[in-house]
């Protein structure tokens, strides 16, 4: 078991490396030599990731942090491989730092969890959800967030591999203890949803889908790319339902906002 003094020794060697995380973001966008400065995100990210190979060595705790950083910023840029590589690194180093069973290991673990789940592998995925909702039930209890948090992505993994009848029911169960409004209840919503629409439950699914789509647009705005995704498989379901009306009516919107708003790459969303 991991005692209360451990867990608050590694949040401690933890705060410590915040004021050098933050001044090496800040090297990030220095301008060059030649004062340029005119980066763009990729070009930053990419800059630190150069500066991480040889820095740091002699201090792991920093380099598992910045590691995270660089792994979590390259992930949210679609650069998958590279994040799995900064990520993987990290946990490797939180593990030796912090322990297997840290907060802070169990964060980066997640987040290579979810960064596996976005490269297609299922079964790791499932493996890895598995366990570290066991280890937050054991650390944090059954209700905490995090818990529940791995918890939604165990049973994404479920539905992903076309095991609805095991996925739905952890999914309800984690809707009826998560928090109201919070991150964890948008994506459990949503992944019910497509458990629903898989089963062809459609009738079922629609006030499932219209719930998850009026909060994403709440929480994102109308012309951010996740509403866009969301309208477009609520138009979907409405198809099914011959609602066809209502179903082009978002379809015309979601092109329309999709043109103005995203780069040609995305213009398929509706």
């Amino acid at each position: 078991l991991v005692r209360v003094s451990e867990l608050r020794e590694n949040e401690s060697v933890a705060l410590a490396q915040a004021p050098a995380t933050r001044d090496f973001l800040v090297d990030m966008i220095q301008p060059t030599s030649d004062g340029e400065l005119d980066l763009t995100v990729v070009e930053a990210v990419d800059r630190g990731a150069e500066r991480f190979e040889s820095q740091f060595a002699d201090q792991p705790a920093l380099r598992a942090e910045v590691g995270a950083l660089i792994g979590t910023m390259y992930r949210r840029l679609g650069r998958l491989e590279s994040a799995q590589s900064f990520l993987t690194i990290s946990l490797d180093l939180h593990r030796g730092v912090y322990g297997p069973d840290a907060q802070s290991t169990l964060r980066v673990r997640h987040d290579r969890a979810l960064l596996l789940a976005d490269r297609g592998a299922c079964d790791q995925v499932l493996t890895e959800a598995q366990a570290l909702q066991g280890l937050y039930e054991r650390l944090l209890g059954r209700d905490h967030e995090r818990t529940l948090a791995a918890q939604v992505l165990h049973a994404d993994a479920l539905q992903v591999l076309g095991r609805y009848n095991e996925a739905e029911p952890m999914l309800r169960d984690a809707l009826d203890r998560t928090r109201p409004g919070g991150d964890n209840e948008l994506v459990a919503t949503n992944i019910l949803g497509a458990v629903l629409i898989a089963t062809q439950r459609f009738d079922e699914a629609e006030p499932v889908v219209r719930t998850e789509n009026r909060r994403t647009r709440e929480k994102f705005g109308e012309t951010h790319v996740n509403a866009l995704a969301s309208n477009h498989n609520l138009a979907g379901l409405l198809s099914q339902l011959g609602k066809v009306e209502e179903a082009a009516q978002i379809t015309a919107d979601n092109i329309e906002a999709a043109l103005e708003t995203l780069p040609e790459s995305h213009w398929r969303i509706g």
